[in-house]
């Protein structure tokens, strides 16, 4: 587990939640 796959990932997790923010039906289950 590297520092950029940490990043990565932390950066898919905030695009997801922002996505569900927005009502993106594929990121739903972020904030369902």
């Amino acid at each position: 587990d590297s520092f950029l796959d940490r990043a990565v990932n932390a950066t898919e997790i905030a695009t997801g939640i922002n996505a569900a923010l927005h009502g993106d039906t594929k990121y739903k289950w972020f904030i369902d």
